[in-house]
């Protein structure tokens, strides 16, 4: 895929979706384009939150605003080429929404299309999964704060936060598709890490919460974060099914830039010695 710079100074309005965000967010108009390029951004989305999920992922990808403006660029082209305005995992595995009719070898030409925007641009992923019936055997009944059903979720959150901030050392601001249910307690959780773990302070620019409609960096974490949850179930739940194929090759065009994390029992029950029931 050739790839050609789109950075030559350009309108507000040109701009892609994460700069006129940068620019909205740092009120910094006189020095904007310098104060974003000292940090990266990352989008971040979850997976497996309902009640019958047999495991819940969170994660997505980190780059440069400069990386996700070209990445923008060659995503939305991805989109419109097979028609679609949105990508969501679920609606096109399922044949929903804009994907209602769709046969098997369309879904697959579009998903090509997304692997290869992400494996052509230097975006680093990060996720955490939680295998959900292993972690209620181990908290149900605690009196513990990890029963709230938040809990996993801020799990996962936390381990993104440690690992982003172990792998990268410029200031990371943490992009979330939205989420009513869980946002407000992982902005709480954000930060309650600033304020337990001041190296960490430079290091996380801010947290917010967006419409995946609006941002290709909301919809490539969904990618990956659906791909990680189903991928994790079948390999606990149904290991003679055959490795699910998209994960495969961005792992291999990624295997340098990705960190992930499964957590079982063990995890669990580390967590739940940090988290008494004294301390809700």
């Amino acid at each position: 895929m050739a790839r050609k710079s789109r950075h030559e100074i350009t309108p507000v309005m040109n701009m892609c979706p994460i700069v006129r965000m940068g620019l909205f967010l740092l009120k910094a108009p006189s020095g904007f384009m310098a104060a974003i390029s000292e940090k990266l951004y990352g989008f971040f989305d979850e997976s497996g939150t309902h009640e019958k999920a047999k495991v819940l992922a969170v994660g997505g990808w980190v780059a440069s605003v400069q990386e996700w403006d070209d990445f923008d660029h060659y995503w939305q082209a991805a989109l419109k080429k097979h028609g679609v305005t949105t990508f969501h995992f679920t609606d096109c595995d399922n044949s929903h929404g804009e994907f209602q009719g769709w046969s098997g070898p369309k879904k697959i030409a579009l998903i090509k299309d997304l692997i290869r925007v992400m494996c052509h641009h230097d975006v680093h992923g990060f996720c955490a999964a939680i295998t959900m019936p292993d972690y209620s055997s181990v908290v149900r009944g605690s009196g513990s704060v990890l029963e709230k059903k938040h809990s996993p979720y801020v799990m996962c959150q936390s381990y993104l936060i440690e690992k982003i901030c172990q792998q990268i050392d410029r200031p990371v601001l943490y992009v979330f598709e939205e989420q009513q249910e869980f946002q407000a307690h992982g902005a709480s959780n954000f930060a309650d890490i600033k304020s337990r773990f001041p190296e960490r302070v430079s290091k996380m620019a801010g947290i917010k919460y967006l419409p995946k409609t609006k941002f290709s960096g909301l919809q490539a974490a969904d990618f990956l974060v659906y791909e990680t949850a189903k991928s994790h179930a079948n390999r606990v739940y149904d290991p003679s099914r055959p490795a699910r194929q998209s994960l495969l090759a961005l792992l291999k065009c990624k295997k340098k830039n990705m960190h992930a994390v499964s957590f079982d029992e063990t995890a669990a029950r580390q967590w739940l010695e940090w988290n008494p029931p004294d301390e809700k």
